[in-house]
């Protein structure tokens, strides 16, 4: 079956409606896309950080060469090492470095100490702490520092009594602690306040010591603001997109209307999507004329061909008549397209059968 001719007769019958639909669907597409261009997103900007007020603190260490060693030059300032010798440099001297926002008057607080505590299954028995710094003062530069000195053989003398008096039992462990407070002014007339500490262990030998780690902290306080929306630009993809395929529908309905106005015929093609269908039982052929003959109008192409299985016969098409027939004898069944002229033609009347 020819599927070009099924085609052109479903056009044919119902081309109209389909050419007004692909119509309606072009100008809804290039409506879409009048409505995209006109209305671009809308994006929520994310909240904007103002007033950001940074707070940091750290523990530098250092000690001047005064023993004899080969090590070092007499005199000389070795600074954060990992490990420092008891013999040469008995004294350890600790910096605290602060930072705050500068252009404005920060309240600060320090407390470093060296603690000690004693333990035993995990679980403390006792603590002592010797104060290092303890200070209150208000910067305004956006740094400060302070100082502090440990001996360090006074230190460890220290700490050889507590493990005497432990008697062997449980342990004693050395820590170096730092608590640093701050209140600063924030815009709005609130406050930022807080805490910034650490702990490092100090730890003690008989001929060298080490802090174990680095002290230092810091934050960052901050205050937030709503900035609303911002309009994006449209998505131009997507409005070309539908400007192009509104269009080539528009083309398509029209073009297929206009086809289907100029009068397509649909019985034409439905004989033709027939006679596909049927084409094994059709040959060419010239019309009988014979006034001896009984003609029998057939009224479709189809029951025609019925009749041509029937009686094991071809159907005959005589392209310039446009008529079918099937000879049986004396008997010629037809069909045509427009039955009074083969009757003419034949020189029978109308309604003969």
């Amino acid at each position: 079956m020819s599927t070009s001719a099924r085609v052109k007769r479903e056009l044919a019958v119902y081309g109209g409606i389909l050419g007004a639909a692909l119509v309606l669907a072009g100008l809804l597409a290039i409506g879409g896309a009048g409505y995209v261009y006109t209305n671009p997103p809308v994006e929520d900007l994310p909240p904007e950080e103002y007033d950001v007020q940074e707070f940091g603190v750290t523990v530098s260490h250092s000690a001047t060469v005064t023993g004899e060693t080969p090590l070092y030059a007499e005199g000389q300032t070795v600074e954060n090492k990992p490990v420092y010798f008891t013999n040469s440099t008995p004294e350890l001297d600790l910096t605290v470095e602060t930072s705050v926002p500068e252009g404005r008057d920060v309240e600060i607080t320090h407390r470093l100490v060296v603690y000690h505590q004693g333990t035993f299954n995990d679980a403390q028995v006792w603590e002592r702490q010797r104060t290092l710094i303890a200070e209150e003062t208000v910067v305004s530069d956006g740094t400060h520092e302070s100082t502090a000195s440990v001996d360090v053989p006074d230190l460890v003398e220290e700490v050889n009594g507590y493990e005497s008096a432990m008697a062997g039992v449980g342990s004693v462990s050395t820590q170096l602690r730092l608590e640093t407070t701050y209140v600063s002014d924030a815009e709005g007339g609130g406050t930022y306040e807080g805490t910034l500490s650490g702990t490092v262990p100090f730890e003690l030998g008989n001929d060298a010591y080490w802090l174990d780690g680095d002290l230092s902290a810091s934050t960052t306080e901050s205050q937030t603001r709503r900035r609303g929306t911002r309009q994006l630009p449209p998505d131009m993809t997507t409005v070309y997109g539908g400007l192009g395929t509104g269009i080539v529908l528009i083309l398509l309905g029209t073009g297929l209307i206009a086809w289907n106005v100029r009068g397509q015929d649909v019985h034409e093609l439905e004989m033709e999507v027939i006679r596909s269908k049927y084409d094994e039982w059709i040959s060419t052929g010239e019309f009988p004329a014979d006034s001896d003959k009984q003609y029998i109008y057939i009224t479709t192409l189809e029951d025609l061909v019925d009749v041509a299985i029937d009686t094991n016969k071809r159907v005959i098409y005589d392209p310039d008549l446009e008529t079918y027939s099937v000879v049986d004898d004396d008997l010629i069944y037809y069909h045509a397209a427009d039955p009074t002229q083969i009757d003419s033609w034949v020189g029978l009347s109308g309604g003969q059968g």
